[in-house]
């Protein structure tokens, strides 16, 4: 945990260091490729940082911040446009307003912040649903696939809406809402354009839907410009969203994710195309209940099909890990599983002022050594069963526990609620 507290400090000191580069002097560049080569190496910079973290929360938290967000919003602001423009009129508004998916209201007045109640009752279904986990094995697959999305839904709303409230008063402005009761969507275009995580489309309509469009029009009229536009912002959502993977697993990518938002664009672009159908429409028209089932059903379904097997994969693979290496460390001797379990410190001694020193190893008893000794058998054992990008997160640990809860233990809790199969169950 100290391990992880001193990255956590290191990687956001250095991000409120390039972010306040970034905001002192690009802008006093032209803009364009000159400005956007001298933000090049924060935008490295900003990939590299979540792989300081052992923790799977704080990396895919500072994936989705840095490596998502705000690289893409420093590329934005490198051509005058996006949410960075016009330049904010102070750093901190500069670094939460890169960071966070957040954005200032231009007409406070005109929107109402999410009553308490309503957030608080979110709170206690979250809680609930965490409580359902526990009988997982008395669901039926569809029914845990269901209340995972929802627990998705629920997760990032509360976490989203906890930075708001935060920055809100940290900066005294109002900003706008971060979702838009996705669960009313009456077609995909109002789900992802209009409702679902509005800071992400609120990015990629001028970073790559716009651009395209453009381009397409070159070849094609105004009104068939818009698909090529549409597939190319879902392609890039996709292959975020597969880095952002990497950073959960670090396993390569099977580019499931992809072909979800690749499904979906080329869903959204047939459904305006049969809107701009009005015959078809008017032949056709649904009510809002059933269009909102079809919808939201649709996105549950594609997601289990294409969204989630990566992750239960991962979650698999891993907790066969953890059983496999039990029981070879037992096999080695059952003091080397001791080490796991209980844990490892070096011995220390009291000085003199009172405060605790590492003990010298002329000093250590017996007992000491033997228990460095099966610890050192732990960790031997656990290095030599990850892979090479697994062994960046544990290379710094000294005790056994802390490596296995480290790489081992975290992503199987993490996942528990993504096994949807009888067989899955068996080897928890």
């Amino acid at each position: 945990m100290d391990e992880e507290l001193k990255s956590l400090i290191k990687v956001w000191i250095s991000a409120i260091i390039s972010i306040s580069y970034c905001y002192y002097i690009p802008p006093r560049i032209k803009s364009g490729v000159p400005r956007l080569c001298s933000l090049c190496p924060v935008l490295a910079l900003f990939l590299v940082l979540p792989l300081c973290f052992s923790s799977v929360h704080l990396s895919l938290i500072t994936a989705f911040f840095l490596t998502w967000l705000a690289n893409f919003k420093l590329i934005l602001f490198s051509f005058d446009k996006g949410p960075l423009i016009p330049l904010p009129p102070s750093l901190s508004r500069f670094i939460c307003f890169t960071c966070f998916p957040i954005k200032a209201q231009q007409n406070p007045k005109s929107q109402n912040h999410m009553p308490k109640l309503v957030f608080a009752i979110k709170v206690a279904i979250f809680g609930v649903l965490l409580h359902l986990y526990g009988y997982r094995k008395n669901l039926s697959p569809a029914l845990l696939l269901a209340l995972y999305f929802v627990h998705l839904y629920l997760e990032i709303e509360i976490i989203l809406s906890f930075i708001k409230n935060v920055v809100c008063i940290f900066l005294g402005c109002d900003l706008e809402p971060q979702s838009n009761k996705p669960y009313l969507a009456t077609s995909l275009q109002d789900f992802w354009g209009r409702r679902w995580n509005l800071m992400v489309p609120a990015i990629l309509r001028p970073a790559v839907y716009a651009p395209m469009r453009r381009v397409s029009e070159r070849r094609m009229s105004s009104g068939w410009a818009l698909f090529p536009g549409i597939l190319a912002a879902f392609i890039v959502s996709g292959l975020v969203h597969e880095l952002l993977f990497f950073y959960l697993t670090r396993e390569m990518p099977t580019w499931e994710v992809t072909m979800f938002f690749v499904l979906h664009g080329v869903c959204t672009a047939v459904e305006l195309a049969v809107k701009k159908k009005t015959t078809v429409i008017q032949r056709w028209q649904l009510s809002p209940v059933v269009s909102r089932l079809l919808t939201v059903g649709f996105v549950i379904v594609t997601g289990g099909w294409l969204f989630t097997p990566q992750l239960i994969r991962a979650s698999l693979s891993y907790r066969l890990l953890k059983i496999r290496m039990k029981q070879r460390l037992k096999a080695i001797e059952e003091d080397v599983w001791t080490a796991v379990e209980s844990g490892w410190t070096e011995p220390c001694v009291k000085t003199k002022d009172g405060e605790y020193a590492p003990k010298p190893k002329e000093q250590w008893t017996e007992t000491d050594k033997l228990e460095s000794k099966f610890n050192s058998k732990a960790i031997y054992e656990i290095f030599n069963a990850i892979n090479a990008e697994q062994f960046k997160l544990v290379q710094g640990c000294s005790s056994a526990k802390d490596a296995w809860e480290t790489r081992i233990d975290h992503l199987v809790a993490i996942m528990r609620g993504l096994q949807l199969s009888k067989e899955e169950d068996l080897i928890i």
